[in-house]
């Protein structure tokens, strides 16, 4: 069996967010209003067949595959780029401090403020709906009220550790 950083987006669209999973056999997308994510478990020409039923036509799959593999007969690859995975042992934590207090839990009314920071910011798909997949905190500037930060949080992590 894979560890689950080895195929994350199979791993959690077939388990943790298998509710919010578009597809069937060996092949799974995301809504595409939540994340331009698809996945299939193994790079088999029938896993690619079950790719292409869901996915509408001229819609990207963007895979994270483990390695490198060719496009299968009637597929172009666009790009492809290495992925930077990390895990943090949890070792080398900053000490809580007054920053703590500050953070605080978003919700759906917070989805405009966090669509504005995420343009600004470019960290990566965010859509309207992405914030139904983890419970995610923020940290608004203290005179502005502005959204300035925001992440997934700790207590909504999947179990990854190596």
């Amino acid at each position: 069996m894979e560890h689950p950083l080895d195929n994350p987006v199979w791993h959690a669209l077939s388990g943790p967010h298998r509710q919010f999973a578009i597809g069937h056999g060996q092949a799974r997308h995301y809504p595409r209003d939540m994340a331009p994510f698809s996945a299939i478990a193994e790079a088999t020409p029938a896993a690619y067949a079950d790719l292409a039923i869901d996915l509408p036509p001229q819609t990207e799959a963007r895979l994270f595959r483990p390695t490198e593999h060719p496009a299968p007969r009637d597929w172009e690859t666009v790009s492809a780029r290495p992925i930077v995975q990390m895990v943090c042992d949890g070792l080398y934590l900053p000490t809580p401090n007054d920053l703590d207090a500050r953070i605080a839990p978003l919700g759906p009314a917070d989805v405009p403020d966090m669509l504005a920071l995420v343009d600004v910011a470019k960290p990566g798909p965010f859509a309207s709906r992405t914030i139904q997949l983890g419970g995610y905190v923020g940290i608004r500037h203290a005179r502005t009220g502005q959204l300035i930060a925001l992440g997934v949080s700790a207590s909504v992590s999947m179990d990854m550790s190596r």
